[in-house]
């Protein structure tokens, strides 16, 4: 069996190198374009310097770009970026440019031999596009062997990837979640305040499990229409995970459903920002104190878990001094 996989995997990469080695002789058959790599606009879209002054946007022919706001998403142009040692890059022509998008080409590195896109794909840092025969005709054999050389060994955004499932929400709708966040929303989901909290995901708001910055529990991004939720709670008892994407589904609703467009016009960014808190923190609280009781948790099990006992406690004592902590607590976030 060990003989029949390595003859395998030598019949895949005999292909690769065939397919590589004739799209090295086509682009050293075109006209190479020099370019200075000078920023990334995705993981697929370079910002290249053509001459003095000079600028322009390209895309790697028969790749796809990293949705925003998804993991991975804010480091992923900068590795790619990385493999051209920020040497001057060469440019050829593949596909046809699709009109209204950016042009693509072919990214030789500074060897005259290396594609960037090949490059990237196989490290799981970008996808081959569905219009890759047509955008990428002389690399799209090369380019998907090394996706599913990526794929198989579940590399960069295909770990992402894999972790995702189809989750059918309280009305019969779909969203897209990490498998990891869907024990928490089946416990929101038999509440009353958590079913319409978890459908509004099935209208695009996709749920990741993602490294969140320092002392941040979850995040909604609101130009990404994405929530994250940090990977030291993937393990999390499902109640203590159904109040934090109360916190962040409210958000998602409230954004979705124009409240937040409608607060901004009435008190301003900031005091709308403050208002939207306000209502994520006190939804959240409730379904903590509906699953957990009016002490919270106890005992915690982690530090999450300790401080929304101690939000509880505060917000059942002093309703009205939680609001104006909040502020505070949301100044550098909303302030700005």
């Amino acid at each position: 069996m060990k003989r029949v996989r390595g003859l395998v995997l030598g019949i895949v990469l005999l292909a690769l190198a065939g397919a590589l080695g004739a799209a090295e002789a086509s682009a050293q058959g075109q006209q190479c374009q020099r370019a200075q790599l000078v920023g990334m606009a995705s993981n697929v879209d370079l910002r290249v310097r053509l001459a003095p002054g000079v600028v322009r946007q390209v895309r790697l022919a028969g790749l796809q770009p990293w949705s925003d706001g998804w993991p991975l998403g804010d480091t992923l142009p900068d590795r790619v970026a990385s493999l051209t040692g920020r040497a001057p890059v060469c440019l050829t022509s593949d596909g046809p440019d699709v009109a209204g998008a950016a042009s693509q080409r072919q990214v030789w590195l500074a060897d005259g031999q290396t594609l960037l896109a090949l490059q990237a794909v196989r490290r799981g840092w970008a996808q081959v596009a569905s219009d890759a025969d047509s955008s990428a005709p002389s690399t799209v054999a090369a380019l998907r062997a090394a996706e599913a050389e990526a794929r198989g060994a579940n590399r960069g955004v295909w770990a992402v990837l894999a972790s995702l499932t189809q989750y059918t929400t309280p009305n019969g709708s779909t969203a897209t979640v990490d498998a990891r966040a869907a024990p928490g929303l089946d416990v929101l989901a038999q509440l009353d305040v958590g079913r319409p909290l978890v459908d509004v995901l099935a209208r695009g708001v996709p749920v990741f499990v993602m490294d969140e910055p320092n002392s941040v529990w979850a995040h909604y991004d609101g130009d990404a229409r994405v929530i994250g939720v940090d990977t030291s709670l993937a393990g999390a008892d499902p109640r203590t995970l159904a109040a934090l994407l109360a916190h962040e589904a409210t958000h998602a609703q409230d954004d979705l459903d124009g409240l937040v467009g409608q607060s901004a016009r009435r008190v301003g960014n900031s005091g709308a920002c403050y208002e939207d808190e306000y209502r994520a923190s006190v939804t959240e609280l409730n379904v903590w104190q509906q699953l957990y009781g009016p002490s919270g948790r106890q005992p915690a099990q982690n530090r999450y878990e300790r401080q929304t006992n101690a939000d509880l406690l505060r917000y059942q004592r002093t309703p009205d001094r939680y609001a104006a902590r909040l502020v505070a607590e949301y100044t550098s976030e909303c302030a700005r």
